[in-house]
């Protein structure tokens, strides 16, 4: 059996638990749910959110769960829910608004069968503060800065202890092969460190990497990247590991996420002080400065492997009134040009 498949069926597990506890009309909106599209963690963690509501409201009515109706769900009012997301602790806004989802969906379920007359959440808000997206103010790093923090990587003049200067001397091809390997493609951190040494298609100039989902995918390797990551094999990657992966630890194990992040920081805090740089500020860095040579969004988004243009589109175009102004003197001239 595999993995995916036993955790359908322990998740159903639960969830066939939870529903014993429960009053019939949310089994009935749970099989509902499993006859659309909902993953099973999806339907249980739904799931989890009414329980959770049902008990609050059945404790606050004064009775067992079992004996709360649908119609007296019908009969709350906003002061009702305010009391519900009151009850739970100030500053967990996710929390709320997953729960908040969770709600929507079963109540609009119990009206669509029938088993309330009125939906009292239909116009029911709450303010939450919206979660800041990290992305959307991850810093990238200019060319003249990756040109200094790749400096600093491959001699160590950018590091200030003498532990870590010898660590750099230990693994200064390998460093350098990871910083410029995901500087010169953009792949995300887990598919870097998921690479395995027979991933490399030399001859073709191409990376096999592991994208979510278990999809493989090629990557082109440009000359620097290539040559780095000869380099690292032929000079550094210890012959005698048992690990398949490229990127080796000291222990001659695969390289942890965790690792590739203190290595990041450690070579960029000193050269770019002004700016926090993380593992995925190299892929950020990737795309915006791929955009600006080329200003094709297109060609960006495919080499992101973003699935969507629009996320694309709003990461790497920004607002730029100079932008708008090249935009009106280039359609003049066109206007000019047919005149």
């Amino acid at each position: 059996m595999k993995y995916n498949e036993e955790v359908d069926i322990l998740t159903m597990e639960k969830i066939n638990d939870l529903l014993t506890e429960l009053p019939q009309y949310v089994k009935n909106y749970i099989s509902n749910l499993a006859a659309g599209s909902k993953s099973r963690r999806t339907i249980l963690n739904y799931l989890y959110d009414i329980r959770g509501f049902l008990t609050y409201t059945a404790n606050a009515q004064g009775i067992d769960v079992m004996d709360l109706s649908a119609d007296t769900l019908g009969q709350l009012n906003n002061f009702d829910f305010d009391d519900y997301f009151g009850s739970f602790r100030t500053g967990k806004s996710e929390g709320k608004a997953r729960k908040l989802a969770a709600l929507r969906s079963f109540y609009k379920f119990l009206k669509s069968y029938g088993f309330i007359a009125h939906n009292p959440l239909s116009e029911y808000s709450i303010e939450l503060k919206q979660k800041k997206d990290p992305r959307r103010d991850l810093q990238f790093m200019n060319t003249e800065e990756v040109n200094q923090v790749m400096a600093g990587v491959t001699t160590g003049s950018s590091l200030a202890s003498e532990h870590q200067k010898k660590c750099n001397r230990e693994n200064q091809y390998r460093d350098t092969a990871l910083f410029t390997l995901m500087l010169n493609t953009g792949i995300r951190l887990s598919e870097c460190v998921g690479i395995d040494l027979t991933d490399v298609l030399w001859e073709e100039h191409k990376l096999v990497i592991h994208r979510k989902g278990g999809i493989d995918d090629i990557v082109f390797l440009n000359e620097n990247a290539e040559s780095a990551l000869r380099d690292y094999i032929r000079y550094e990657r210890a012959e005698d590991a048992d690990d398949p992966a490229l990127f080796l630890s000291n222990q001659k194990r695969r390289i942890t996420p965790r690792s590739v992040q203190r290595i990041v920081k450690k070579y960029t805090e000193s050269v770019v002080p002004d700016k926090n740089i993380h593992v995925h500020s190299l892929r950020k860095t990737f795309g915006d400065n791929l955009y600006q040579a080329t200003h094709d969004i297109k060609l960006t988004q495919q080499a992101l492997n973003h699935s969507d243009i629009s996320v694309t589109a709003a990461h790497y175009i920004t607002d730029n009134a100079e932008n708008k102004k090249t935009a009106v003197e280039i359609i003049q001239d066109v206007y000019k040009e047919d005149s």
